[in-house]
């Protein structure tokens, strides 16, 4: 049954060679549960029944993992729009960081910078999409990245927004989406963290 790759766990078929069935299916699985092709490994998955303040993310190693990639989609259930901040080691000082953002909408483009962790918006009783990344820079720093789409379909927006710490860590041992309204985090929000490095 074709060549098995240790590496991996996996089986990979020979040419012309059929009837695998389970066996593909278990193949399969591993690699939506792994994401060795991508190199990704999933060490948080978040899926909310109730509207929250903030997401945590705790017992981080960014020394070894390197980088983290965060996706989530969260539902603003609050009485405005609600920003998105990133917080690192528990630290929830929001002028201890710094954001710069450029924001599309129809055809006009703007850009402006905040001393808070911005990552994401969305509008009141409205939803986003957000792609994240995230690491420690050679002197110390955080720094974050996010591509995000909000706002309803028919005004439909995106942004990007760059994200720094302006205090130097020794490592991410934890992360957090917090909303700057309370309930801006509703039920059927969903959050999933990879790290990318596979030490």
């Amino acid at each position: 049954m074709g060549v098995y790759t240790s590496h991996f766990n996996l089986y990979k078929p020979a040419v012309n060679e059929v009837g695998w069935g389970e066996k593909v299916n278990q193949n399969f699985d591993i690699i939506d549960e792994k994401l060795f092709i991508a190199g990704f490994e999933k060490i948080a998955e978040i899926e909310l029944t109730e509207s929250v303040n903030y997401v945590p993310f705790e017992n981080l190693n960014g020394n070894e993992d390197w980088f983290y990639m965060l996706y989530f989609t969260a539902k603003n259930m609050g009485n405005s729009t609600a920003k998105y901040y990133l917080f690192v080691n528990n630290d929830t000082n929001v002028s201890n960081y710094y954001s710069q953002g450029i924001l599309a909408s129809a055809d006009n483009v703007t850009a402006s910078r905040e001393e808070k962790p911005i990552v994401a918006h969305a509008t009141y009783e409205e939803s986003v999409f957000c792609k994240m990344s995230i690491s420690k820079d050679p002197f110390g720093y955080l720094r974050a990245f996010s591509f995000a789409s909000f706002d309803a379909a028919n005004i439909v927006k995106f942004e990007i927004l760059s994200v720094c710490y302006s205090l130097t860590i020794d490592n991410i041992t934890s992360l957090t989406i917090q909303s700057s309204i309370t309930n801006g985090i509703g039920a059927g929000s969903k959050f999933i963290l990879f790290r990318i490095r596979r030490a």
